[in-house]
């Protein structure tokens, strides 16, 4: 019984070292300068970065519409407008399961994933919108831009992208 209590007391103690050992998020990220080369819809990008790698990025904490979808062009054309063959800086957050770096990226003083959900252009993806520096401030946007009637929400009932995504399945 004393191993037994023991070995889980170790084990606890491994788990919460690791934990506190683990940065937050946003503390040393690792980010970089890179220039956009090519915007594919309103929520994912193209940037070359000083060494000369291309590296294929979705924005951290947002969810554009498909480009066949209603207001994906619009919302291509806003981000494009924002961060084409512009100078940013991205904060690596994680990889998707497309192989795309998921990363926050700043092009000066604005940050795009917020820029897109203010002017209405993307929803806030609540499925994987975790950061409590970003989120937040990303939902409030949504709302703001949601009663105001701006962007994608001057539709009654705009579909978001992940519905779309799974009606186009069937």
């Amino acid at each position: 019984m004393k191993a037994a209590r023991f070995i889980h007391l170790s084990l606890l103690f491994l788990v919460v070292m690791a934990a506190l050992a683990w940065p937050a998020p946003g503390a040393g990220a690792e980010t970089f300068p890179a220039r956009v080369v090519w915007v594919g819809d309103g929520d994912s990008l193209t940037v070359r970065t000083s060494g000369r790698d291309r590296i294929r990025l979705r924005l951290y904490g947002v969810d554009a519409p498909e480009l066949d979808q209603p207001h994906g062009a619009e919302a291509r054309k806003f981000l494009a407008s924002l961060a084409d063959k512009k100078n940013v800086l991205v904060e690596k957050v994680e990889w998707d399961s497309y192989g795309r770096l998921v990363a926050l990226v700043t092009a000066g003083d604005l940050n795009l994933s917020l820029e897109l959900t203010a002017a209405g252009w993307a929803w806030v993806y609540e499925r994987h919108c975790r950061r409590a520096d970003l989120c937040p401030a990303l939902r409030q946007a949504q709302n703001e831009a949601r009663r105001a009637g701006r962007g994608l929400w001057q539709d009654e009932s705009p579909v978001p992208p992940e519905k779309w995504r799974w009606g186009r399945k069937d």
